[in-house]
């Protein structure tokens, strides 16, 4: 899938040649290779409390390489908390949910509270925060229905 994206979103451009990495958590030496070849990666690929993701951010965490995924699910970002303290001992950034239904509204609330206390001298008591993207028509991706059928039978 990832890379008819790339052909389809990228064809005919200096990117068009990128190349699309792959690794198997039940092969360790895939996950490493891949972690040894970049300064970031960028986890697409959900669901993530179904897999074993933990051992691609301890390797991230081993190399030195930053981390980042698009997941929206709780307990996931709640175990990988707990690699945080070796993170950032080594100097690296672990930032889960970093997505639509995450990061992003996150990142705008803390901005629109510190821009009010720096200029106004005020605490953000509430926010609301509305998120559009993609439509009905845009559907659900496999992974996102996996996700909602581990978290709506999983416990607490």
């Amino acid at each position: 899938k990832v890379q008819e994206m790339r052909d389809r979103e990228f064809g005919g451009t200096k990117w068009e040649d990128t190349p699309v990495l792959q690794m198997s958590y039940d092969d360790i030496y895939s996950v490493i290779d891949l972690v040894k070849s970049a300064k970031v990666i960028i986890n697409v690929a959900g669901p993530y409390m179904l897999t074993q993701g933990e051992i691609m951010i301890d390797a991230c965490v081993h190399m030195g390489v930053h981390y980042c995924d698009i997941s929206g699910e709780v307990p996931w970002t709640r175990r990988v908390m707990d690699l945080h303290k070796h993170a950032e001992d080594a100097g690296v950034h672990i930032i889960p949910s970093a997505a639509a239904a995450g990061g992003f509204p996150d990142l705008g609330v803390w901005l629109i509270a510190k821009k009010m206390r720096e200029e106004y001298g005020e605490e953000l008591r509430k926010a609301i925060c509305y998120n559009s993207g993609g439509g009905a028509s845009a559907g659900a991706s496999g992974g996102t229905l996996a996700t909602r059928s581990a978290m709506s039978t999983g416990g607490d």
